[in-house]
């Protein structure tokens, strides 16, 4: 597809690569997420997604730091 394209005189290029732009930056946030699960905690992960930061490294809630999620996963 080129801009030039007669059949595409429509559309708006411009917001097509801003939009793309953005959706990338979301997929790049949940490959971080999903790529570090397992070492950190996941409340503060998407707690900080969302602009908020609790200022501690585990909550001590989540599964992942809790004693009980702790010890029915594997590290």
């Amino acid at each position: 597809m080129k801009p030039e394209d007669s059949g595409l005189v429509e559309l708006n290029f411009h917001e097509l690569a801003m939009r793309r732009e953005v959706e990338h930056k979301k997929l790049t946030v949940m490959m971080n997420y999903a790529s570090r699960f397992r070492k950190h905690c996941y409340r503060n992960f998407i707690l900080s997604y969302f602009g908020e930061w609790s200022g501690t490294q585990q909550c001590g809630n989540c599964s992942r730091c809790s004693p009980e999620g702790r010890t029915s996963r594997p590290a």
